[in-house]
């Protein structure tokens, strides 16, 4: 990823509130800690937790590590104009990679989206984690994982079933 990608999508995160990101300032010095430093990317990153009007929730929390703890941010928000799909409306047009979504099974789940290069893969479960399987009704966090080398994860209370809006109404 180049320098000017960097904080384009800084600015990006900032305009379009960012639902969850963390960062850690890399301390080895180099390409990457001078990218750290750029004025996109300091705004997005200020040590101050980030405020957002429209939000419903959020918290700050820090991670247990005694050698290198990590601030985690995370802002919740539902807003009237937003998609039904996140995957497909918001996590997926950022990010231009594979994801893969926990979503179970049913009548109202959305079917995996394949429109080369986005792609959207349902996990049904069961899945093994180590030597322990795991399927839906055990595990009732909805979460996605990117589908390549990146380590970024999602965690939500969003599903992809299809919300039926005469249910919404009455």
């Amino acid at each position: 990823m180049n320098f000017h990608f960097c904080c384009f999508l800084a600015e990006a995160l900032l305009y379009e509130d960012a639902v969850i990101y963390f960062w850690q300032m890399p301390q080895t010095p180099g390409l990457t800690q001078t990218a750290f430093k750029a004025p996109a990317i300091q705004t997005l990153l200020n040590k101050e937790t980030p405020r957002s009007h429209f939000s419903k929730y959020t918290k700050t929390m820090t991670t247990a590590s005694q050698t290198a703890p990590v601030k985690i941010h995370t802002i919740s928000k539902f807003g009237n104009s937003f998609s039904l799909d996140m995957y497909i409306s918001l996590i997926l047009k950022i990010l231009h990679k594979p994801i893969r979504v926990w979503t179970g099974k049913g009548a109202n789940i959305q079917p995996s989206f394949c429109k080369p290069p986005l792609l959207i893969e349902n996990v049904v479960g069961p899945i093994n984690i180590g030597d322990k399987e795991i399927n839906f009704r055990q595990d009732t966090a909805r979460w996605s994982v990117v589908d390549d080398t990146l380590n970024l994860f999602c965690l939500s209370t969003v599903g992809r079933e299809v919300i039926i809006l005469e249910q919404i109404i009455h």
